[in-house]
């Protein structure tokens, strides 16, 4: 890479990288708000359950949902369900829409 293109691309990763940062956080805060701290209804309650519990929910059994769901509801503080739903559902919610902006800033 010369030495023109170098600065360019440093340029374009502090104010875009500050951007999608500011997109991530908000992202962040926004689902933490408005995430449930308890059981509500639906698939969740099993899907909480057959996680904590290492068990198997209705078919296809969601394994990877479950094996990494097992994980981070014994996290410590607030409820396993909210852990499971930030971790599981927000943080990659959110980590997409600064990719989204980063993907739509190079295009």
């Amino acid at each position: 890479m010369g030495k023109g293109r170098s600065g360019a691309l440093r340029r374009w990763m502090h104010s875009d990288g500050a951007v999608a940062l500011a997109i991530l956080s908000t992202a962040l805060v926004y689902y933490g708000l408005i995430i449930p701290t308890q059981i509500t209804f639906g698939d969740g309650p099993e899907l909480l359950v057959a996680a904590h519990n290492s068990g198997v929910s209705h078919p296809s059994g969601y394994p990877l949902y479950t094996m990494l769901g097992m994980v981070v509801s014994r996290f410590p503080g607030l409820t396993a369900f909210f852990h499971v739903a930030f971790w599981l559902s927000a943080f990659p919610t959110a980590l997409a829409a600064s990719f989204l902006y980063l993907t739509a800033r190079r295009l």
